[in-house]
């Protein structure tokens, strides 16, 4: 048995797995969302048809402030307002090239906190992201394995936060009250 731990480095990782390797187990956590946001999913399987090389990568957290970056991998940047955002977490991945398009194992980042008093982010998904809470209302989702997470519904006067994509999670809500 051989176990390989990845860390995050900003940039996706080659490894080649051991030649004579008939089956690598995984498990693949997403980054947490900015400020305290929502946890990245966890995905765990196992590859039976071991390539020669595969390429990794380990998704950034997210980050705090007004308008801050979204996490390496497709974090979503946070909202404009009242500073106490944070941004999403980026997704951490198993391709089969350097190429986005190919990958095979997938864990969401999570959602980056809103700047409204109890404010949380959403938790990333394998399948599906969790929805998150503020004030009362729905914050958005933690991204999945196939899409970004969805925009938070905008509370008092607010703009809702824009939903994500497919490789791209959405731009946080803002507001003069609240972000």
């Amino acid at each position: 048995i051989c176990t390989v731990t990845f860390t995050y480095t900003g940039q996706t990782v080659v490894w080649y797995p051991p030649k004579t390797a008939k089956t690598i187990s995984f498990q693949v956590k997403g980054a947490q969302g900015g400020d305290s946001g929502g946890l990245g999913g966890e995905v765990t399987g196992e590859l039976t048809n071991t390539p020669g090389k595969i390429f990794v990568t380990v998704g950034g957290a997210g980050e705090y402030g007004n308008a801050a970056p979204g996490g390496f991998n497709g974090g979503g940047a946070s909202g404009l307002g009242y500073y106490l955002e944070g941004s999403g977490g980026g997704a951490s991945d198993i391709r089969l090239t350097q190429d986005v398009s190919t990958r095979i194992v997938v864990a969401g980042g999570g959602g980056g906190r809103g700047s409204g008093p109890n404010s949380q982010g959403g938790s990333g998904g394998g399948l599906i992201g969790i929805r998150g809470s503020a004030n009362g209302e729905f914050g958005g989702t933690g991204g999945t394995q196939t899409e970004g997470g969805l925009g938070g519904i905008a509370f008092f006067s607010s703009a809702a936060g824009a939903s994500g994509q497919l490789f791209f999670g959405g731009q946080g809500g803002s507001s003069s009250t609240f972000g």
